[in-house]
């Protein structure tokens, strides 16, 4: 992802925002940042209770360097056997990180593209305070094949 992509998208990965877009992704979500969070910034479930399985943890780090293995490992010691957990960052993950992920079936990363992807799916449902946090119009392009 180019440097100005990142940078931009670095302001919005506080935990009001994530927890936005996971909102209008169709989840009941938290931001966890008024309380001791031990590096759960937003908590996410199906249900308005928040009491079925699975509940989603998630972790956001805005970093141009990328996340090591170490540092998803700790996160991950948090996200219980029936938890999910999800890891964004606004940069990218090392090798070993990659690895680990794939080696766990309850844990998903999240790098910087695919957080833009994310926004630019759901923009549309996400509340006016966290549309207002970034300004994005629709462009219209007309489709090679049909000319």
């Amino acid at each position: 992802m180019p440097d100005e992509h990142r940078r931009s998208v670095g302001a919005l990965s506080d935990e009001p925002f994530v927890a936005s877009l996971f909102r209008a992704m169709g989840y009941n979500a938290r931001a966890t940042r008024a309380v001791r969070d031990d590096g759960i910034d937003v908590i996410a479930h199906r249900d308005e209770l928040g009491i079925e399985p699975p509940i989603i943890k998630i972790q956001v780090k805005s970093n141009d360097a990328n996340i090591c293995a170490d540092h998803v490992k700790a996160f991950y010691a948090m996200v219980h056997e029936r938890d999910v957990g999800i890891f964004i960052t606004t940069g990218d993950y090392t090798a070993s990180a990659s690895s680990f992920a794939r080696s766990k079936g309850n844990l998903k990363l999240i790098d910087g593209s695919g957080f833009v992807e994310l926004i630019q799916k759901y923009y549309d449902r996400l509340d006016m305070v966290s549309r207002e946090t970034i300004r994005l119009r629709r462009v219209l392009v007309p489709d090679a094949q049909s000319a």
